[in-house]
């Protein structure tokens, strides 16, 4: 994992293609997704569902330590989550961050997990408007962000099936379907612990 994350950082700092203004990076900030390729702006939103997944696959367990890392990736993503995955294991002072108890009840509910599914079908809607792959590689070569974030995104997926099978006991092919493969096995799982209940 820290080889990885090191890797990104290397990448981010002098492989990223994309130099002076990034036309792109404003255009999103702005809000004006009308003026960029629709898959950017489906990538660029999914990576802001991204943290609320990991915080349902991490934040179940009260010594996890997570929660600092999980709230650093919602501006980080990989950046933040990859030391995570490094040190726990390895340096027991993380487990005495203890995630609050009304943080745990809220990232295991099935309510956040519907939260998330509806979030990834709004991700979705932009390509509603068709894509074209030429123009995601025109915006890739030209937009130091869009470079980024794509790395970001194809190292978020593997590491949340990873985080599945590790934190939450599933492996499942259907974990490495971006965000709602997740979603849904969490919905299941849970599913199986209130009927257990009752």
């Amino acid at each position: 994992m820290i080889l990885v994350w090191l890797l990104l950082i290397l990448y981010t700092i002098f492989l990223a293609p994309g130099s002076g203004r990034d036309v792109i990076f404003h255009a999103l900030i702005r809000g004006e997704f009308s003026n960029v390729e629709p898959l950017v702006v489906t990538i660029f939103s999914l990576l802001g569902v991204f943290p609320l997944l990991f915080a349902s696959i991490l934040l179940q367990d009260r010594r996890s330590g997570a929660w600092p890392f999980v709230l650093l990736s919602m501006g980080t993503g990989a950046f933040s989550l990859l030391p995570y995955f490094h040190l726990r294991g390895r340096f027991k002072e993380i487990e005495k961050i203890v995630t609050p108890v009304w943080l745990m009840r809220v990232t295991s509910s099935r309510s956040i997990i519907g939260i998330i599914v509806v979030l990834f079908i709004l991700s979705l809607l932009p390509l509603t408007g068709g894509i074209s792959l030429n123009a995601y590689g025109d915006a890739f070569m030209q937009s130091s962000l869009v470079s980024v974030m794509t790395v970001d995104f194809l190292i978020l997926v593997p590491l949340s099936w990873y985080a599945m099978k590790r934190f939450r006991g599933i492996s499942s092919p259907v974990a490495f379907i971006p965000i709602i493969g997740p979603a849904v096995l969490l919905w299941k799982q849970r599913g199986k612990k209130d009927d257990e209940r009752t």
